[in-house]
This record gives C-alpha cells, structure tokens and sequence, in this order.
C-alpha cells in the first residue's frame, strides 16, 4: 500500500526537479538544443506571416462563431504549410528561406483580396464575459467547470513535456521525425534513396507540419507542439458538434473537456504521432460539412472540403471515416434538403481538397509503386475473420490505464474463451514489426502507453453505455442516434479493414472523435456530470504521472528523462541506440556523411545530431554497399543496423552492446556544405 502523502509526494517531485537542474547546468545534457537566434527569428516570422492566411481566408469566407473561426483558422494554416511545403519540394527548395518567401508571397495576396472583398471583420459577440459572469456560471455548472479546469491542467502539464522532453517514441524515432530529417537534408519531401516503406509511402501531411517547425527553428524543440495545438482544436471542434446537436453551451464545454483529458488524446498530445492530427481534420469534415448543409454557407463547405483533403493526405486511417462521414453528410441532406447547386458546390470542393491536399503523397506512390497505398497496406491489411476481428478490435474499450488490478485483470479470460474459443493470434514470423509478435487475450489492459491506451474508464463505464443507451432508448433526438451510429459504422468498417494490432486504440482516433459530442449528454444531470468527473481523473492522473515520472520521478533510471542526455532520452525504446551514437561520435568527424543500412524498426533520427547537423545517406540493401562505393560517396563509413552483419570482404566491427556493425572507410569522408540542408552533391 503507498501511504505517502500528497506533500511527500510534493517534496519529493520539488527535490528530483532541483537535481535534474543542476544535472544540466553541469553536463548540458538534459534539455532539447535550443533554436539560434536566427531559428527563433525564421519561427517567429514565418509563424505571423502564416497567421495573416490563416485569419484571412475564414474573415473572406464568413465562418460564423468564434470556435468556429478559430478551427478555420487552424485547418487554413495546415493547408498553407502543406501546400508551400509541397511546392517547395518540387522544386527542391525546402529551406528556410524558400518557405518565408513563399508565405510572403501569400500572406501579401491574402491582403490584397480581403481588401477587394471589403475588409471582412469577424461576425457576433467577441467581448469576454466579465469576471462576475464567469463567476456565476461556475457556480451554476460547477461540474462543467471542475472538467474544464482539469482540460487546462492537463494540456499546461503536456505543453511542459513537449518542450523538456526530446521526441522518444519508436516511431519517432523510425520513421515519423526519421523522414522529416531525410528531407531536410535533401531540401525535398519527394521520395529519398534507401528509405523504410513507412517512411516512403506514409502520407506526409502530419509530418510535414511538423517540418514546418524544424526547417524555421533548425531543432525539433516545437515539433510536439504540433499535436499539443491539435488537440485543443479537436477540443473546439467537440464543442461546436455538441452545439449541433442542440446541447446548451454549459453542455457543450463538457463534451470538449472531458474528450481532451482523455487517456489517448492526452498522450499523444506531446508527441510527434500524427493520430490526433487525422482525427481533428476529419472532425472538421463533418462539423463544417454538417454546418454548410444546414446554413447554405459555401465559406463553411470549403473549410469542410480543404479538412477532408488534408485528412486523407495525413494518414490513411482517415478513409476508414468515410462511411460515417457518409451517413452523417447523406443525414444532413435529408433533413436540411439544400438546392442541388450548393450539393454540387460541396461535392466540388470535396474534390478539389483531396487533389490539392492529398495527391503529393498518394501522387508519389502512384509513380513509384504503381499503387496509391503501395506495399505499406501489408503491414495492416485484415487476415483473420471479421466477427473473431471484431471481437478484438472492440475489447480495447476495456481499459483500466496505472490500474493495479491484481488477479481481477485476467478474471475474464477463462469464462469468455469458454463462450468465443481460444483468440489468442499466433506469431507471424514473416511480417515486419508489431506483427511478428503480436498476441491477444481477454485481459483488461492496464499499461500506460501512447500506442496501445485507449479511452480509459471513461470509454468503459461512460461512453460505451452511452452510445448503446442512445441506439436502444425511444425518443431520443434523430440526430444524436444518427451520431451513435457512427461509432457502430467506424468500429465494423476499422475491423473489416484493419487487423487487429495492439496499436489500434490510436488508430481508431478519427473514429471516435466523430461521437465524442455526445459526451455532452452526461452535464444533462448533474450527479452523472460529478460521476463523469470522477472516473475521468481515474484515467487521467496515470496518464500525466506516467509523463511526469519518465520526466522526473521515477527512481528506475532506465525510465526518467530528465536527468538524462538528449540521445538517451531518444533511445529509451532502443537503449543499445546510445551506444551506436556514442561509438560514431568518437570515429566520425562532424559534417562526415554516414552511411546507413536498416531494417522497418531501425531508428534513424538520433544518428543525424541534435541539430540535424549529420548527413545520413540510406541504402536499401547490404548488397548496395561496397568498399569502393562508399569511399566514392565520400562517406566516413556505413552502419548496419538491424540487418545483420555486412557482406564479406568488407572491414566490419561489431558495435559493442548493439546489434549494429561499422564499416570504416578508408578515407575519412568529405564534410558536409557549410548550409547542411543541401546535399545535393550526395548520392541521391
């Protein structure tokens, strides 16, 4: 039992943060590498050129509401970068100051038509409550406003995280942050040599907001903050579908808090993953689509039609929605019945927003592979039965996160294997990553992780009875059973699609943001807004302590970040990584491109330096590399990682405490441009 008080506990935390800064004052280790002056300019200039579009476009299209401006807002920004990002690319022009140019360029023609339109200001109230107003109303709805302080707690305790925390999950690791600096070095998003199939054929709008970031700072110390302002928008986005559904403002405010302190969300949200990035765009898809149906608004059908082209260019997860999506649009036309012109003007801008913000990727692999999805589908596509699948994907909604159950949390598995046979999955020696070992038991899930954490108990006791209490209860409102349909159609069309993984809790986000509106009902009643309060804090408090104990508290060494360097907090997934590193630094000369060949789950990113000032050149395979070629090449020598030992004839050594080999050259390489970013004198 831990009988230690909340002021130990305190103390204790005070005491650790205290050491760890005399830890990095003394070896400089601990803290992201800080952006030069010149970075802090670049971000500072690039980020206000980008507000004049991003504010521009909703005043001239006459988004109505304040949480609905600033949502269009968000989802003009995402297109711009993407957009420039991609032109840019094309050109083999991804710099610095070939992105200031171009957003000079379009926040001058943005300007320029907000004045020929008439100088559009934003419509409604915009004055804030005074201080008495918010007093009353929180002692009015004193649930809605405990949920609300806890949403703001939680995202000032992530919004910490994103900026002392180096980016250290896998996938980070392999291939999110991994392809940002392969096309940073090359000044391109288009396809690089030797890269992962994840890292090719991914689509790249997340990433590419993300290196949005990196390319004007010159470090990832923003990156996680990407998903940090996504989730507030997904926030935004709840409340504007809960005021859909006719529920008051009070309601509404509910509905978004609870869904931000959300296990799930609230992990990924100081991560540089791109689920949450996908589920906001596609929750703008149907809010905005559902609004431009019922007001005959055009301005609301382009922002709906610029967040589904974007949804879909993020990740392919987006396309499991569009039956939901379907239903909610094909709901909306029934009873709103539009004249066919505003159909036809909404099904346009459909179109024009999946060319415009999804065909760089898609495009890419098209011409490259032959196929839109190229062989990245293999890694998911559906093998086993869809009821036995079924069955699995929807047990993740039991979910207990820093729960210790003790023998309670296999209690369930004898009794329901005794009625659905044995579902365990076998091991598919054959596949690549979580596949290869992946398993399945009728357990309840108490771990803590941004991967495999789904809703928590709210998901459990809360929102599946919900969404079952709306389906079966007569006379609930159209719309709200229309909205708990679409968690029945997301969760047959995930399974039908996708195979079971122990990744799908983060998978299923653009799916289940789609109801989180209906959360709303639960401030309907008081006492059942306290409840909702109360089991929310159950999943929420394990899913910030398990941030702030990798941080700070823990007494596992292994597990607390930061005291540790900013290449050990990397490697946290991969320890054996610190020693690669460590063992290249003491061979490689600064600038001395490297040579890389590795497999799906190698991770690239802590071999380019902690401000990407390491040029790595991939080759698909270990037949690629040769003495003569890799001294022509102007290499300081080649790592194989993860891909067993080199060929013969090459002079290997095996990395002490790794799975890694280094080939050394016989030169000692040619440094880098003195501006890294161009590479174009490397092997392409």
């Amino acid at each position: 039992m831990n009988t230690e008080c909340p002021q130990d506990t305190l103390d204790r935390l005070m005491a650790r943060l205290a050491a760890s800064a005399i830890g990095v004052a003394s070896n400089g280790g601990s803290f992201l590498p800080l952006p030069t002056l010149r970075g802090l300019v670049a971000l500072a200039v690039g980020t206000g050129l980008l507000a004049v579009v991003a504010l521009a476009v909703p005043l001239m299209l006459r988004i109505r509401g304040r949480a609905a401006l600033v949502t269009a807002a968000l989802i003009t920004a995402s297109a711009e970068i993407v957009i420039v990002l991609s032109a840019l690319s094309v050109l083999r022009a991804l710099t610095a100051p070939g992105i200031l140019l171009a957003e000079l360029l379009l926040a001058a023609a943005a300007v320029v038509a907000w004045n020929a339109v008439g100088r559009p200001i934003p419509r409604g109230p915009w004055r804030l409550p005074g201080l008495s107003t918010i007093l009353g109303c929180v002692r009015a709805h004193r649930a809605v406003a405990t949920a609300a302080a806890l949403a703001c707690a939680a995202l000032a305790v992530q919004f910490v995280q994103a900026l002392v925390i180096a980016p250290n999950t896998l996938d980070s690791m392999t291939y999110h942050l991994s392809r940002i600096a392969y096309w940073l070095q090359y000044d391109s998003a288009l396809h690089f040599p030797g890269g992962t199939v994840r890292q090719l054929l991914s689509p790249p709008n997340g990433e590419l907001l993300q290196a949005w970031t990196m390319a004007l700072a010159g470090v990832d110390l923003f990156a996680q903050l990407v998903q940090w302002s996504i989730l507030i928008g997904i926030g935004l986005l709840v409340f504007l579908g809960a005021r859909l559904l006719d529920l008051s403002r009070p309601a509404a405010l509910f509905a978004a808090s609870l869904y931000v302190v959300l296990p799930q969300p609230i992990l990924q949200s100081s991560s540089t993953h791109n689920d949450l990035i996908v589920a906001f765009f596609v929750a703008a898809t149907a809010v905005f689509g559902v609004r431009g149906i019922r007001d005959r608004s055009r301005g609301d059908l382009v922002i709906g039609g610029m967040a589904a082209g974007l949804a879909f260019g993020t990740k392919g997860t987006a396309l499991l929605a569009v039956p939901a999506l379907g239903l909610l649009v094909c709901a909306a036309l029934w009873a709103f019945r539009p004249p066919p012109r505003l159909v036809a003007f909404g099904a346009g801008c459909a179109a024009v927003g999946a060319l415009a913000f999804a065909s760089f990727g898609y495009g890419q692999n098209f011409v490259n592979e032959g196929t839109l999805f190229g062989s990245i589908s293999r890694i998911t596509d559906r093998e086993s039965p869809l009821p036995a699948n079924t069955l699995r994907v929807a047990w993740h909604v039991v979910d207990l996160p820093g729960i210790q159950l003790g023998p309670l949390k296999t209690a369930p598995q004898r009794p329901l294997e005794a009625v659905f046979g044995d579902m365990r999955v076998p091991p598919c020696p054959t596949c690549q990553g979580f596949r290869a070992s992946r398993w399945f038991a009728f357990r309840v899930d108490t771990e803590v992780n941004e991967d495999s954490t789904g809703l928590g108990p709210v998901g459990l006791l809360l929102f599946a009875p919900l969404v079952i209490a709306v389906l079966l209860i007569r006379r609930v409102p159209r719309p709200r059973r229309l909205l708990a349909l679409t968690a029945v159609v997301s969760l047959v069309t995930y399974a039908y699609v996708l195979e079971w993984g122990p990744w799908n809790p983060r998978h299923a986000n653009p799916l289940i943001v789609l109801a989180a509106p209906l959360l709303g009902l639960l401030a309907l009643r008081s006492r059942l807004a306290w409840v909702a309060v109360g089991v929310s804090l159950v999943g929420l408090v394990p899913s910030l302590l398990k941030q702030v104990e990798s941080s700070v508290l823990s007494a596992n060494p292994s597990q607390k970040a930061l005291g540790l360097g900013r290449v050990e907090q990397q490697a946290k997934a991969r320890p054996d990584v610190v020693n690669v590193v460590n063992f290249l630094n003491r061979r490689v000369p600064d600038g001395t491109p490297i040579g890389l060949v590795g497999g799906e789950e190698t991770l690239d990113y802590p071999l380019f330096g902690a401000r990407l000032e390491q040029p790595v050149i991939r080759y698909g395979t270990s037949q690629e590399v040769t003495r003569e070629r890799a001294e022509k090449d102007g290499l300081g020598g080649v790592l194989f990682s993860d891909v067993g030992p080199p060929p013969r004839g090459l002079p290997a050594r095996k990395v002490p405490y790794s799975s890694a080999w280094w080939v050394p050259t016989a030169s000692r390489g040619r440094p880098a441009p003195a501006r890294r970013s161009s590479l174009r004198n490397l092997p392409e």
